[in-house]
């Protein structure tokens, strides 16, 4: 009865130890990933401060509607775009600077 007392003692101090060394890993840290920039604020810093200051664009505010005149004005005075980039940049343009 002695040793049965004593062996019980013992496993259930081994199963102690075992449980207290095999701690759980912390889970790794997400990483967010950093967000992409918009394809047309590559296409504005490339194609139209070409032909002027950036500003000039950052303090123009329009809807969406005055952005498609105002870029299809200059892309008869000039401006490389094709369709895909048109888009991309009045989407750029309307969502960053929005009518006030």
């Amino acid at each position: 009865m002695k040793g049965e007392i004593v062996f019980i003692l013992v496993l259930l101090i081994f199963i102690m130890i075992i449980m207290g060394c095999s701690q759980a890993t912390p889970p790794e840290p997400t990483v967010t990933p950093a967000p992409t920039a918009h394809p047309g604020k590559a296409l504005v810093n490339s194609r139209c401060v070409g032909c002027h200051d950036i500003s000039r664009v950052t303090n123009y505010r329009s809807d969406r509607e005055g952005w498609e005149l105002t870029v299809d004005r200059m892309i008869l005075l000039g401006a490389e775009l094709n369709d895909e980039q048109r888009e991309q940049v009045i989407d750029y343009l309307a969502g960053m600077y929005p009518e006030e």
